[in-house]
């Protein structure tokens, strides 16, 4: 379905904040568009309550056709399907927010990563879903 990379996190390979990205949740994947790419988390922009943080994109609680957008779109150009985008940013956020009230950073830490589609979704989606309306956030 998704093929894997050798990916490893160095110092050529940074979020916009200016830190070494990670191999995300799925390990490294190549690109759909330029498999001599590779992404492991494609990360944006995001306030939700606090002040803009960082997050990823690529998160497990994505379904295929979700994955398969990120991995065959230019990061520039990710707005270009205006709903695909919303949904999975939504997600985004929604598993941002999980991972924050349960004490962990945002972005996968090295032992997390797990294979697509064998995904734990997240399993207190009420307390996301509190969470993304405070804020102003539809589901």
């Amino acid at each position: 379905m998704f093929e894997e990379s050798d990916y490893k996190p160095n110092a050529k390979n940074v979020r916009p904040d200016g830190t070494i990205k990670g191999r995300g949740f799925f390990g490294g994947l190549k690109r759909i568009d330029n498999p001599d790419n590779t992404s492991s988390e494609i990360s944006i922009g995001v306030d939700f309550g606090k002040g803009e943080k960082l997050i990823p994109t690529m998160v497990p609680n994505l379904n295929k056709k979700e994955l398969e957008y990120l991995l065959s779109t230019p990061e520039e150009k990710l707005d270009s399907n205006p709903e695909l985008f919303s949904q999975i940013r939504k997600k985004a956020v929604r598993h941002a927010m999980y991972r924050e009230s349960k004490g962990l950073p945002y972005f996968a830490k090295e032992g997390e990563q797990q294979k697509f589609p064998n995904l734990k979704a997240i399993n207190d989606d009420s307390f996301a879903s509190r969470l993304m309306r405070r804020v102003g956030l539809k589901e």
